[in-house]
C-alpha cells in the first residue's frame, strides 16, 4: 500500500502502508504502519492479525504504529509497537537490559508478545 521497500525479503499477509523498509527481513503477518521506518531489521511477524483475537484495549495494536523509526534491531513475534515510537542503538551501550528490551551486541532485541506504548524511546 504505497510503501518504499529496497533490499527487503517480505513473507505472505503483511500489510505496510506508506512505509519505508531499507535492508529488512519481514515475517509473516507483519503491520506497519504508515508514516514509519525500518532499517537494518528483522522482524518475526504475528500469529494473527489484530482483531482476529481480542486484544487488550490499553496497549498498541499487534504490529508497528505510525510515524516509528526502528533501526538495527529483532522484533520477535506479537510484538504491539506504538505510534511515534524510536528504537535504535545509538548512544547506548553495546550490551544492556531494559525493561521491555535488551541490546546484545549492537543490536536491540524486542522480545516476544512485548508491548512498548505510544512515544517511547528506546
Amino acid at each position: 500500500n504505497g510503501a518504499n521497500v529496497h533490499h527487503a525479503l517480505i513473507a505472505d499477509g503483511c500489510i505496510l502502508t506508506d512505509a519505508h523498509i531499507e535492508t529488512a527481513v519481514i515475517g509473516v503477518r507483519s503491520k506497519i504502519e504508515p508514516g514509519s521506518t525500518i532499517r537494518d531489521c528483522i522482524i518475526m511477524g504475528a500469529d494473527f492479525y489484530a482483531g482476529a483475537v481480542g486484544t487488550d484495549p490499553d496497549r498498541p495494536p499487534p504490529g508497528i504504529g505510525r510515524n516509528c523509526r526502528i533501526e538495527r534491531a529483532i522484533i520477535d513475534k506479537n510484538v504491539h509497537i506504538g505510534d511515534n515510537v524510536v528504537i535504535t542503538p545509538e548512544g547506548k551501550p553495546e550490551n544492556m537490559d531494559g525493561d521491555n528490551y535488551f541490546i546484545r551486541d549492537g543490536i536491540v532485541v524486542i522480545p516476544k508478545g512485548a508491548s512498548i506504548p505510544h512515544d517511547t524511546v528506546i
